[in-house]
């Protein structure tokens, strides 16, 4: 069997029982980072825990035959990830995509994931959203993209960000879309968590303040909803 672990985003507390006791049980743990998790494991008081190994968007294609073999000798695996829910903007789909090839068996648990975290306390609708995981970082790679999203419908947009590229994306986004409002979440689960919804040109005037500034992953979520009803009145 492949489990599928969610870990947790930043607060450890977040960690399910049922994760837990997967992550104690199973033969092998397929991790990005072996040192994260192993630091992650002793902070639950998991020690002394299984083998880890490394797993992440380097080492998949060569690591995906050897893992087979195991779970095809009847052996229990579990990868996660260095946060929050495997594969999503992690490695892992290939993986579980032969899995199901090889008719092995495979579980997902649920658990923490910065998606639907951020999405859930945006204030943006959330009966459909898609999500576009980290933006392109050529200028007309994510125009183009950011486009091609508007021509949806009314529908609300997750992404990830870089802190290094927030103001240059929130200034994209702005000559876009307008001043429209956004959610910016960081820290998320964390002490010094900031869950923000305001308009672009405020997000900007934040950034310029250094004790505000975006450390950590930033994920961002708006509504095309506005928009649409724009240009049709238009």
């Amino acid at each position: 069997m492949l489990y599928i672990v969610p870990t947790p985003i930043g607060n450890l507390k977040d960690i399910t029982i049922r994760a837990k006791e997967a992550l104690q049980e199973v033969d092998l743990i397929l991790c990005e980072d072996t040192r994260t998790t192993g630091r992650m494991l002793e902070l639950l008081g998991l020690k002394p825990y299984p083998p880890l190994t490394s797993f992440h968007e380097h080492n998949e294609d060569s690591k995906v035959k050897y893992i087979i073999e195991r779970l095809k000798n009847g052996e229990e695996v579990a990868l996660v990830s260095d946060a929050g829910t495997p594969t999503i903007s992690d490695p892992g789909y290939k993986l579980i995509a032969y899995c199901h090839q090889q008719n092995l068996p495979v579980t997902a648990l649920p658990g923490a994931s910065s998606v639907t975290t951020a999405l859930s306390a945006s204030g943006f609708p959330t009966d459909k959203f898609i999500y576009l995981g980290f933006l392109p970082k050529a200028r007309g790679k994510k125009e183009k993209l950011l486009q091609k999203i508007n021509e949806l419908g009314g529908i609300t947009i997750v992404a990830f960000e870089s802190p290094k590229r927030l103001k240059t994306t929130l200034i994209e986004l702005k000559e876009i879309y307008g001043n429209i409002e956004l959610t910016v979440s960081r820290e998320l689960t964390k002490k010094f968590e900031q869950i923000k919804k305001q308009k672009i040109n405020q997000h900007l005037l934040d950034l310029e303040d250094r004790s505000r500034s975006a450390k950590g992953e930033v994920t961002l979520v708006w509504s095309n909803k506005h928009l649409i009803h724009s240009t049709l009145s238009s």
